[in-house]
């Protein structure tokens, strides 16, 4: 049996529709990633060697991305630049 035209769209449709959302999820998750780490040390207090620890990777890598992360806040908050940051705020806890 043939489908109809408008079968075969709605099937292109949901197609592209599931392509977007894959992308979107892609693009998305460094993101998540970075908000994690600012969730875990702003809200819940963790040190960057716990976050490292939970997470598998150098505590450099926890400061790099916190730093970033909230980079990112600020930019996406509008606050134009971000906060000054000091040479001894990633050594604390």
């Amino acid at each position: 049996m043939r489908r109809s035209e408008k079968e075969e769209a709605g099937a292109t449709a949901g197609i592209l529709a599931g392509a977007r959302r894959r992308r979107a999820a892609r693009v998305s998750s460094p993101l998540r990633g970075l908000a994690e780490i600012v969730d875990l040390k702003f809200f819940c207090g963790f040190s960057f060697a716990e976050i490292a620890a939970m997470r598998g990777v150098s505590e450099r890598t926890i400061q790099r991305n916190w730093e970033k992360g909230r980079l990112y806040l600020h930019h996406a908050i509008g606050s134009g630049s971000p906060a000054p940051v000091s040479a001894n705020a990633a050594h604390q806890p």
